[in-house]
């Protein structure tokens, strides 16, 4: 199974970049509980700040110590671009997984089949 990340990095050059975003978790957690009310939250600590599953698509999640990674274990493009939609647009975002360095920006204006065609599922 292929691990997808999303964070203010680009793969390629992620030693060099440095982005001042921090995920809140407990504010997160709160955002999840609200849009996602299916989801299972996971105690994982110390290995990651917050740990989730959202019932019926089986895909784990977790917010890295970094406070701004996503991983997850699966790719689910409704939640990608949930993702989006809560951080502030002043901060980019890739997605990409972890066997490539090509990665894909996640704007605000992302669509889902944009995401399809990076994924190849067009």
């Amino acid at each position: 199974m292929t691990t997808f990340f999303v964070a203010p990095f680009n793969p390629t050059n992620w030693k060099t970049v440095k982005s001042d975003l921090s995920i809140d978790p407990t504010s997160y957690k709160q955002q999840l509980i609200a849009d996602w009310p299916n989801t299972t939250f996971h105690d994982l600590s110390p290995h990651v700040l917050l740990a989730w599953s959202i019932a019926g698509e089986y895909i784990y999640c977790s917010l890295q110590m970094d406070k701004q990674t996503l991983t997850l274990d699966a790719p689910y493009e409704a939640f990608f671009l949930w993702h989006r939609s809560v951080i502030p647009v002043e901060y980019r975002l890739y997605l990409f997984h972890e066997s490539s360095s090509d990665s894909m920006e996640l704007k605000p204006a992302t669509k889902l089949e944009d995401l399809h065609k990076y994924l190849g599922r067009s």
